[in-house]
């Protein structure tokens, strides 16, 4: 990639940054225990919860965004597979030989396996799966035309967004973790990518801050609107024994669920707000572009099965340590920082020496037979 277009991403990138900052704090209070907080403290949790949950379909938005006109590269799903493999092996082995807990072979095996089959990373395997689909998507979306793609949307939207929620995902199931939810955002990526929705209409005339702006306020409202829902839900919930208690249910269900309605219209207009953010060339902009390349090793280590049973407690960052005061914020805030630079670092020096060994003789020539592979896979999905 050049430099030149590195340059023009500096906003997308810097979103990368604070989506994985977003997942940090998601994986604090859900892991912690602090959704369960009661009170008035309780509701900051829920509006917390409410405004970072895009962080997820943040990134598969972005995929589609780039990726429908880009070639499928398979070394990219080895590259991910790799690192996942790799962290999964590292932080096993520092539980064995450094704190010395024992295992099972049935745990050992699932979790050292080159595919992930412990359910450590559940959005690497959807994203890998996500990414080595869209050769074939990216055949469809060349072939619609713009209305022929919104009407795709809208169907997508329909069955796999505004029925789960009226139906408690009986009509169509879409839960936190299914692929039929990332493929559907990898279309709205691609949508917003191959038509600019902002230089058209009322839109067109404004500048980019007055663009922003009108994100962030659809941005805001969504958030409102889907905690006002959570409410409603909460007061049908108390109708006993009646239809207005079932579907109570489902959308109290819902709130937090990544196909949510209004999460999905929450996170186009984040995703915007981004789009149309620009930076110049300075410090910060290289800052950003050095830190974001390194933002996946953030989730793999913090979203691993035994970091996150013990991180939260030994950092006192779960619902038994919460104080009931403005401090434990302080504090959050304070560890939320803290855990994204030292993870940033480490998987720096990970990258680091693996491109070290990748010099190495043996390990070149495999990446050349590598290398020859993946081009005879390319040559087939294009």
């Amino acid at each position: 990639m050049s430099v030149s277009r590195k340059k023009k991403m500096v906003n997308f990138e810097f979103m990368r940054i604070v989506s994985m900052l977003m997942i940090i704090t998601w994986h604090i209070v859900v892991h912690g225990g602090l959704d369960g907080v009661v009170d008035n403290y309780g509701r900051v949790f829920d509006i917390i919860l409410g405004i970072i949950i895009v962080h997820v379909n943040s990134f598969i938005l972005l995929m589609g965004y780039f990726q429908y006109k880009n070639k499928f590269k398979f070394n990219k799903v080895l590259e991910l597979l790799g690192i996942s493999w790799f962290y999964r092996i590292f932080i096993i082995l520092v539980f064995i030989l450094i704190l010395k807990e024992t295992f099972t072979a049935g745990f050992l095996f699932l979790s050292l396996v080159p595919i992930d089959m412990n359910n450590n990373y559940w959005f690497i395997n959807v994203y890998v799966l996500v990414y080595a689909l869209s050769p074939f998507f990216n055949i469809l979306i060349k072939k619609m035309n713009k209305q022929q793609h919104l009407a795709l949307l809208v169907l997508l939207f329909f069955c796999f967004s505004f029925l789960p929620l009226i139906s408690g995902d009986s009509i169509f199931s879409n839960d936190d973790h299914a692929p039929i939810q990332m493929i559907f955002m990898y279309f709205v990526g691609a949508y917003l990518g191959k038509y600019d929705i902002l230089k058209k209409g009322m839109f067109s005339k404004y500048s980019n801050k007055k663009k922003i702006m009108c994100c962030v306020i659809f941005f805001f409202i969504s958030v409102i609107l889907n905690l006002g829902l959570f409410k409603i839900g909460n007061m049908m919930q108390s109708v006993d024994g009646s239809i207005l208690q079932i579907l109570g249910n489902y959308i109290v269900a819902a709130r937090l669920n990544y196909g949510n309605p209004f999460v999905i219209i929450q996170t186009i207009s984040y995703f915007m707000i981004f789009k149309n953010l620009t930076f110049k060339e300075g410090k910060l902009s290289n800052l950003i572009l050095k830190i974001s390349p390194y933002c996946l090793g953030v989730y793999l280590i913090t979203e691993n099965l035994l970091i996150k049973e013990s991180l939260y407690d030994f950092l006192k960052l779960n619902v038994t340590y919460f104080t009931y005061d403005f401090n434990f914020f302080i504090w959050m805030l304070l560890m939320i920082l803290l855990i994204f630079v030292l993870c940033i670092l480490f998987e720096m020096i990970r990258s680091f020496i693996f491109k070290c060994i990748g010099k190495l003789g043996f390990f070149r020539n495999f990446k050349l037979k590598l290398d020859n592979f993946t081009k005879l896979v390319n040559g087939v999905l294009q």
